[in-house]
């Protein structure tokens, strides 16, 4: 019973909730647990683009976010400027477009190969963070 108490007690930092957090839960909620334990900046902001389109174009430019409703998809160069196409599969359970004048698309993208940016994408802005 003293060793439940202590538990109860014991309090966890701010990392140790982020992991327990993280490991609990799908990537996609990635970004609401950060929001909650962290104060994220903004380091530079990218005007995006939406342009709806039937096949996402083979050329893409940078800034343009394509957006097909048909296959539910959406298509963008990373706005780090690395060039790395980034698809999204636009779905209820993993991303949604939920404005789209302006654009936003939550929750945010995090690559985790090749550049490593975190970004958010309100207001027809990328926020990197």
């Amino acid at each position: 019973m003293g060793v439940e108490k202590a538990l109860i007690v014991k309090k966890k930092s701010a990392c140790e909730k982020l992991q327990t957090l993280f490991y609990n839960q799908k990537n996609t909620y990635e970004f609401q647990i950060y929001k909650k334990n962290y104060n994220m900046k903004t380091i530079k902001k990218v005007p995006l683009e939406l342009v709806e389109v039937e096949f996402v174009p083979k050329q893409m430019e940078f800034g343009k976010f394509y957006y097909s409703a048909i296959y539910n998809v959406a298509n963008h160069l990373c706005v780090c400027g690395c060039g790395m196409p980034v698809p999204i599969p636009i779905k209820n359970n993993e991303w949604n477009i939920s404005n789209k004048n302006p654009l936003t698309v939550t929750p945010s993208l995090h690559h985790r190969i090749g550049c490593k940016t975190h970004y958010i994408i309100t207001n027809g802005y990328a926020n990197i963070v």
